[in-house]
């Protein structure tokens, strides 16, 4: 997956983006109601699972195979509430679902804030709701959601006023629990992008480079988005894209699958031919599609990207051609679009302007040809995207 997958998801979402009013919330001055400790989360055959700091012994209970409900006291009344999945369930989907199950049993629901970031090395998506029921007025509910490998955590609390003790309950849950990875090779690196609309950061992208047995190169890309809408409900976006290269870059076949809530966009495959030739086949919106391509050039890759952006030494005027497919913004289309260097900045980045379907976005790069921020507008808008975290293995 290049990086045209990630910046051109944000533009063609943003008009699920809206602004919450302002509602009047009941705040609470609240402090921890003892000291904390560390407390292992064992289950009933005594298998230890992970650990937790704590102000008592927190709940822990299995409540489905391989699923499990935390409960962790902080504060005198409400504890922070979690669910663990053994299965990988996209924080944007879970939270949207949240909100949508809890604007049921509530007179009004209003999502007041987001935001998007890494928690240790795993990114997260997290969410203020304001709720309003007759018996109990106004409150706000803050949920949290991340992944780490193929479990998934969703938590919340009611009290704290504070979201940093809260987000260290999560960090010590998703660093200590154990994991498995359905995707098996030698790891190479990971990176997290985060996706910003007006300023409020929406999403994150989580992409993953591995070798696998046969010796080729993985991309597995994994975004998730929720974007408010008029203030009154959340749809969540998740997309996962899945490459296989050659070390130069070369495409090598592909599949990607693609969600808003948790209705199924695409699912598709991409099979190359013979020279410049690739047949697209799979399902869209519920209908079966098989399409060939001819293009002008080699379809683009995230490694391949890399090795071309890494070969800049000096400023070039001439536009370079590419062709990129970017199932999120259309499943049955292959782009075509136009890259110029601009020379480098201040800080040594290299700075590229690229053109596709009318639209232009500025992009900096490192010296290793990884790219770093993205910025387009969409009108008055301004999106971003920014890589906030990176980690790597030497090869």
């Amino acid at each position: 997956m290049s990086l045209l997958n990630i910046i051109l998801k944000s533009i063609f979402l943003v008009i699920f983006f809206g602004c919450a009013g302002n509602t009047p919330l009941v705040k609470k001055n609240v402090k921890l109601a003892g000291e904390l400790k560390d407390y292992p989360l064992i289950n009933k055959k005594g298998s230890f699972f992970g650990k937790v700091k704590s102000i008592e012994r927190p709940l822990f209970e299995e409540v489905g195979k391989g699923d499990f409900k935390i409960e962790v006291p902080l504060l005198k009344q409400m504890p922070v509430r979690c669910t663990m999945k053994s299965k990988y369930s996209p924080p944007g989907l879970w939270i949207s679902n949240f909100v949508d199950k809890l604007r049921q049993k509530s007179k009004r629901v209003e999502s007041r804030k987001g935001d998007a970031g890494v928690l240790n090395k795993w990114p997260f998506l997290y969410s203020e709701v304001v709720y309003s029921e007759k018996t109990k007025g106004v409150g706000i509910i803050k949920v949290i959601s991340l992944t780490k490998g193929e479990n998934s955590l969703l938590c919340l609390h009611t009290e704290l006023k504070e979201s940093e003790e809260f987000k260290r309950v999560v960090t010590d849950l998703v660093t200590s629990f154990k994991t498995i990875n359905k995707y098996k090779g030698k790891f190479i690196r990971s990176d997290v992008d985060i996706t910003s609309i007006k300023g409020s950061n929406v999403g994150f992208t989580y992409k993953e480079v591995y070798r696998n047995k046969k010796g080729s190169l993985v991309t597995l890309t994994r975004s998730s988005l929720i974007f408010p809408k008029k203030g009154i409900s959340l749809k969540g976006i998740y997309d996962i894209h899945i490459e296989v290269t050659d070390d130069k870059g070369t495409y090598l076949g592909g599949s990607y699958l693609g969600y808003e809530n948790f209705k199924r966009k695409y699912k598709m495959k991409v099979i190359p031919k013979e020279k410049n030739k690739y047949l697209v086949q799979g399902n869209v919106q519920g209908k079966k599609i098989k399409k060939s391509f001819t293009i002008g050039g080699l379809l683009m890759t995230s490694v391949g990207q890399e090795k071309i952006f890494g070969s800049f030494n000096k400023k070039l005027k001439k536009s370079l051609v590419f062709y990129d497919y970017i199932p999120s913004m259309d499943p049955l289309k292959i782009y075509k679009s136009r890259l110029i260097h601009k020379g480098k900045d201040k800080e040594g980045l290299h700075l590229f302007d690229l053109n596709l379907n009318k639209t232009n976005f500025k992009l900096k790069v490192d010296n290793k040809g990884r790219p770093i921020f993205s910025s387009s507008r969409l009108g008055k808008v301004l999106i971003e995207n920014r890589r906030i975290f990176s980690h790597s293995e030497k090869i």
